[in-house]
């Protein structure tokens, strides 16, 4: 959707195709802090018996936002910015 409201915007330029690199790894990061968040602590703790991991909850609904956020922020100024050639 993002790389649709860009092409709209004449965003892409020549030169450009760092922000696909970086959007792909902006994703791979996301699915990391989802994984590492929530599927690596329920194994560990099904894995140990006497080990109960301490959640702290607002981090835990603050990290998927927040990483959301800073996706837009880095895209930002290609989602405003006019094409050098029009």
């Amino acid at each position: 959707m993002l790389l649709w409201i860009m092409q709209l915007r004449g965003a892409f330029t020549p030169g450009m195709a760092h922000l696909g690199i970086y959007g792909a790894l902006n994703l791979v990061i996301l699915v990391m802090l989802i994984i590492g968040g929530k599927v690596i602590p329920f194994f560990t703790e099904r894995a140990t018996p006497d080990y109960k991991g301490k959640r702290i909850g607002f981090i835990e609904k603050a990290v998927v936002p927040v990483a959301v956020v800073l996706l837009f922020i880095v895209y930002l100024p290609a989602l405003v910015s006019p094409r050098a050639d029009a």
